[in-house]
């Protein structure tokens, strides 16, 4: 496998620079890899212009107009351009390069020089890179709706699915498609690991390549109308589905040999979220007008600009909240005292993604629940808290996401409340909107690691969107909070953990 920068070199007849650190994936395990093409194997200026695998027996052939042409070099690597009907065409079928019925991985390093900006892919795909046969195929695609950001596809059977980022233009990336019969599903994935999501009820498996039939073709051209503008670099496949770990060396290695940056993730990818509070300098102010910075901590607080969303503010002068350092950055703090710092959000019931990064205090009061956030009216609520544990012992944590009524359950880490000693956490909530009391429609990062869930004790319907309190008294709180995001969806499980990873570097 093409795990290693050295192994990469070596195949492409370039030298390496300088030895990679040894991987933890073994780049001399070449099971099930079917299909390995370079650019630099082609000469388009050939009559017939052949592209020949390094492995097994693909050829793929071009002539006339609608032969590719010699692209911009990628880190110093050849590539090759295709533009409106310009392909390369094999004999080979895809059954042949992807036999195995459920599990498949497909990479490719590209630059896309255009997008259609079609609205969604129809019956066939008039994709800006287009790899595979008339029935199934691996394309990237923008979109009206979006703004030309970039769609990877594995598309069947009417089904095809959408893992969003964005691509710029004239911009090299790594990419990778991987079929998984563990995940039950064909997905695809980016360079972070970007579960794809599908965009037809009629959901096709990647089941469907074990029995293809078609002729492999790269680029556009008949039968179907396929075009694309993009420049490749390489394309290669395994019968297999890599692991995450194998995914992510390949990955690493393509970036590093191709001098191809990493699509990392950020708060604003795939989709902003829709309620976005942060602590920092310039957002945070003393009084409700809005006009005294505070910039120290322990200045009070009264008010809080949106990110997205609408501002914080503050009722209670005699009961403000105040600045405090956490982590890196700043954050608001709360002296077990109900600050009253809220908004008047609105979330509608369903599918939602929360994030926060917060700190906790020994609880003075001794006993009594406390609440860290309460987002959003009832019943449509976003709710974080410590339950019922003494100053003395460590804190419980709960939450609930669109409770429903009074005696609504809450969800908590299987075996009880998890143990939260004094001190930063961060905390990444993903429901799905399958049932507030399931567990099942929940997934929960605690501290950058995911943890199995399960209905716990219940919580008290209340008021509106608090930080750090609530306008019910005895659910007050000693905490600091510095950032908290909600989308409107159940965003992606690598987004969520992403995501996770992102606020965990914030603790130092």
């Amino acid at each position: 496998m093409f795990a290693s920068l050295t192994l990469l070199a070596q195949l492409s007849g370039a030298a390496a620079a300088s030895p990679p650190a040894p991987p933890t994936f073994d780049p001399t395990d070449w099971s099930g890899c079917t299909l390995d093409l370079v650019a630099e194997d082609c000469d388009p200026t050939a009559s017939p212009a052949t592209w020949v695998s390094r492995v097994g027996s693909v050829s793929f052939t071009a002539s006339g107009a609608s032969r590719p042409i010699a692209g911009d070099p990628m880190g110093g690597q050849d590539t090759l351009r295709f533009s409106g009907a310009q392909s390369m065409t094999s004999t080979t079928v895809l059954s042949s390069v992807l036999s195995d019925l459920d599990d498949w991985t497909v990479f490719i390093v590209l630059k896309v020089k255009g997008y259609t900006n079609l609205a969604t892919f129809g019956a066939y795909a008039a994709g800006d890179f287009y790899f595979g046969d008339s029935t199934e195929y691996f394309v990237l695609q923008g979109t009206t709706a979006n703004n030309g950001q970039v769609f990877g596809a594995n598309y069947n059977a009417g089904a095809y699915y959408a893992a969003r980022r964005t691509l710029a233009v004239d911009t090299g990336a790594a990419l990778g498609f991987r079929g998984s019969s563990a995940a039950g599903k064909s997905w695809a994935a980016l360079t972070d690991q970007v579960e794809a999501t599908a965009q037809s009820s009629a959901l096709a498996t990647s089941a469907v390549i074990g029995s293809l039939a078609g002729q492999l073709r790269i680029g556009g051209g008949s039968p179907s109308g396929k075009f694309g503008n993009f420049e490749v670099a390489r394309i290669f496949a395994y019968n297999r589905a890599l692991s995450d770990l194998e995914y992510d060396e390949v990955v690493a290695a393509l970036q590093a040999f191709y001098g191809l940056g990493s699509l990392a993730w950020e708060p604003t990818t795939p989709a902003a979220p829709s309620w976005w509070h942060a602590v920092e300098a310039g957002r945070i102010w003393q009084d409700t007008a809005g006009t005294v910075a505070a910039v120290n901590p322990g200045d009070p607080v009264a008010r809080i600009d949106a990110r997205a969303g609408t501002n914080f503010s503050q009722a209670t002068g005699s009961l403000q909240p105040y600045l405090a350092a956490l982590g890196d950055g700043l954050a608001v703090r709360s002296d077990d005292v109900d600050d009253n710092l809220g908004n008047s959000a609105t979330f509608a019931a369903g599918a939602k993604t929360f994030a926060c990064i917060f700190e906790t205090f020994s609880q003075p009061s001794s006993a009594g629940n406390e609440t860290i956030l309460r987002l959003g009216t009832t019943p449509q609520q976003i709710a974080v808290r410590h339950s019922g544990l003494s100053a003395s012992g460590a804190k419980g944590f709960n939450f609930a996401v669109d409770r429903t009524s009074t005696t609504g359950v809450c969800i908590q880490p299987t075996g009880g409340a998890a143990l939260l000693s004094n001190g930063i956490h961060t905390l990444v909530i993903r429901y799905t909107g399958g049932g507030t009391t399931t567990a099942a429609a929940y997934r929960a990062w605690l501290d950058g690691v995911e943890v199995s869930l399960t209905t716990g004790g219940n919580m008290a319907a209340s008021g509106n969107t608090r930080w750090l309190a609530t306008s019910v008294p005895a659910e007050v709180c000693n905490a600091s909070v510095r950032e908290s995001l909600v989308w409107l969806e159940a965003i992606a499980p690598e987004d969520c953990a992403a995501m996770a990873a992102r606020l965990e570097a914030m603790r130092s």
